[in-house]
């Protein structure tokens, strides 16, 4: 349920009106007119009833012609002062779809994710490698995602499954002043659980992925030259 208390549009401008260029929106065919109410509206299902007390501003009933005594002639609105207010009752009817509606979700994606590394420094020689089994892990850069395995057809609910990948990589550098390096890496998308539909995140089409590099630096104090390839 709702509660107005303001100006907004008059009930028989309605839920209902035709969309064309012109300001009027269809005046004097269709209403036109903004007022202040107070204005209760409850919904159920398909069916919103609403009640309204409305009160006359700049848009007013005419009423005969005065004299304000200064020779100028002006239109009463007695509607407008009078103390009992319009009242209007309304129903409608909605066939609401998921797309106007708002649901509230309490759905998670709960996923565990493992990493295990190895580390050398030598005075010539550096080693490291590792090895993660990650589940949604593109917001670390690394490939992978989470899809949706089931959804509502009337709320839009969905339910979601992570995919896995396995990643690792090893690295080996040796030397001092000059130093040539090795890193290759190995990345195997191991799927979901479960059946899916839309998916959402990095890579989640590749099967596996091999990358390899070799370098050549040559080191000095605060400064670094190398090639790769």
């Amino acid at each position: 349920s709702k509660l107005l208390v303001g100006q907004t549009w008059h009930p028989f401008f309605g839920e209902v009106s035709p969309q064309i260029l012109n300001l009027n929106t269809g005046a004097p065919f269709q209403a036109f007119s903004r007022a202040p109410q107070v204005r209760y509206r409850y919904n159920t299902g398909d069916i919103q009833l609403t009640a309204s007390a409305l009160w006359q501003s700049q848009y007013k009933s005419y009423g005969p012609t005065a004299n304000d005594g200064s020779g100028n002639s002006r239109i009463q609105a007695p509607h407008k002062n009078a103390n009992l207010p319009e009242l209007a009752l309304g129903l409608d009817y909605k066939a609401i779809g998921t797309d106007n509606k708002t649901y509230k979700v309490d759905e998670r994606l709960t996923t565990v994710s493992y990493e295990g590394h190895v580390k050398y420094t030598g005075d010539k020689l550096f080693f490291a490698a590792k090895s993660t089994l990650g589940a949604n892990f593109s917001h670390v850069s690394m490939l992978g995602g989470y899809a949706v395995k089931a959804q509502d057809a009337k709320t839009g609910e969905r339910e979601y499954t992570a995919f896995r990948n396995s990643s690792s990589w090893i690295n080996l550098v040796y030397g001092k002043k000059w130093k040539a390096g090795i890193f290759a890496g190995y990345m195997k998308n191991l799927g979901t659980d479960d059946a899916v539909s839309k998916m959402y995140g990095t890579g989640t089409n590749v099967d596996q992925l091999l990358s390899g590099s070799v370098e050549l630096t040559y080191n000095l104090p605060h400064w670094k030259i190398g090639v790769e390839y």
